[in-house]
């Protein structure tokens, strides 16, 4: 990763914003499949099961970004057999925690379909989702564990090659399982989970012919588990909070609204996606040249690239607040596809005015998600935990708070409101690690 700092972030940031777009794009058009199948009740449906996606997502991301991330630092002072068992640990771990959620899926998804706060009406629709895309969960672990893996080889292309057949595929299947066989929310779920495999097949391939990582003998499993634990620990309590928020406004929102409000708050945090799609791009891809950097202790091409990170994330959250206000209606209208026109104009009246009000947050939340990827892979993994906490699930008491008080308004102003504290606290982290980092490192950044 020598020569030029700035081409090096445009190449790596690039390739994965594009990847991680591809995602938003398959969010985006999943949401559209499933409004023109079930109308507002199947919007309701994506809002309810957005929980689920996020602690399988979470779990291959926290084993992949940490053994990930030690592998690269490892790569990068030629300690190569040491940084293959933390992928080898990484993997084994991943197939380890799958095994219980396999069996949830398959026993239990009726439960946790009540608990998510599906009526009897919806249940079947969330049931029939949680159950195929939990027993499926040990490929879609697998493929971002990998995914990560590949990234901090230094071979991001392959990894966005593997994101564009996951998510071509996945439209592809969506549209055959959910228009032409009408198999509704199951279908989303088979379509999710069959196009992970094929992406994981892809990464097997490159995996064998030419990947450098692979299985090593593993000496001290413990203290490299914790090591993977405390650097992937932001991205999965990340995850698993953010299931957490979208859970509580949804329970907020059937309490004010009833299913038309938890509807609306599927279009906005569908349309959201987008936006931190790019956002987990840049930071994805400021991640390997991070962890490079630490390990070479080279501190002024790091913190060059955590100022481009911020810049870039900022750059690109004025462009979409600008969007929101500018296209609300017509962004709304295409996920907003209920037959019955009063219920249609109802919805899009609610989802376009929490839409303005709700975007202006993500100016705030650029700053603390690249914020939180440096911190944990530069050597300050608590700091970088105590922001993804408190980012992911430290708004579900203010918003709660601001609902008392404000009504419906008060629920989407809840998240600019918490963001802007957040990004200053984040500010604040970046300030005392460089410090310890020029101490760490006997030169001046």
């Amino acid at each position: 990763m020598g020569g030029n700092v700035g081409k090096t972030f445009v190449k790596y940031v690039s390739l994965n914003i594009i990847g991680m777009i591809t995602a938003s794009a398959l969010v985006f058009i999943d949401a559209i499949f499933i409004s023109i199948a079930l109308g507002a009740d199947g919007l309701t449906a994506i809002s309810l099961t957005a929980p689920i996606f996020s602690i399988v997502f979470g779990l291959g991301l926290m084993l992949g970004e940490g053994g990930g991330s030690k592998y690269a630092a490892n790569m990068a002072v030629e300690k190569e057999e040491k940084a293959n068992a933390f992928f080898t640990l990484s993997i084994k771990t991943c197939l380890m925690i799958a095994v219980p959620l396999v069996v949830i899926g398959l026993l239990f998804a009726e439960p946790l379909s009540m608990f998510l706060g599906a009526d009897a009406y919806i249940m079947p629709e969330v049931s029939a989702y949680a159950r195929v895309l939990l027993a499926f969960s040990p490929a879609i672990m697998l493929y971002y564990a990998l995914e990560s893996f590949v990234r901090n080889d230094g071979t991001p292309g392959t990894a966005t090659i593997s994101s564009v057949i996951l998510y071509a595929t996945n439209i592809a299947l969506n549209y055959v399982f959910i228009i032409l066989l009408d198999l509704r929310m199951l279908g989303s779920g088979l379509a999710t989970s069959i196009a992970a495999l094929f992406a994981l097949g892809y990464l097997l391939y490159h995996w064998r012919k030419k990947a450098r990582f692979h299985f090593a003998a593993v000496f001290a499993a413990g203290k490299k588990r914790a090591a993977i634990f405390s650097i992937g620990a932001p991205s999965f309590l990340g995850n698993i909070l953010f299931g957490l928020t979208i859970l509580a406004f949804n329970w907020v929102f059937l309490q004010h609204l009833g299913n038309i409000g938890v509807a609306a708050f599927g279009i906005v945090s569908t349309l959201a996606t987008v936006v931190f799609a790019i956002f987990i791009g840049i930071a994805q891809g400021m991640q390997p040249m991070a962890s490079h950097f630490y390990g070479k202790r080279d501190a002024e091409n790091l913190y060059k690239v955590l100022k481009y990170a911020i810049l870039t994330g900022v750059g690109f959250a004025i462009l979409f607040i600008a969007a929101v206000f500018l296209f609300t209606e017509p962004l709304v209208s295409v996920l907003n596809q209920e037959q019955d026109m009063v219920l249609a104009a109802e919805l899009a009246a609610l989802a376009a005015g929490g839409a303005r009000i709700y975007f202006i947050g993500f100016v705030f939340a650029g700053i603390t998600l690249a914020s939180t990827y440096f911190l944990a892979a530069t050597g300050a993994p608590k700091r970088a935990l105590v922001l993804s906490a408190l980012q992911n699930g430290g708004i579900i008491l203010f918003m709660l708070a601001l609902a008392y008080q404000g009504g419906v308004t008060g629920i989407w102003a809840s998240y600019p409101t918490f963001e802007l504290p957040l990004a200053l606290l984040s500010l604040f982290f970046l300030a005392r690690v460089h410090r310890m980092h020029r101490r760490l490192f006997f030169t001046t950044c």
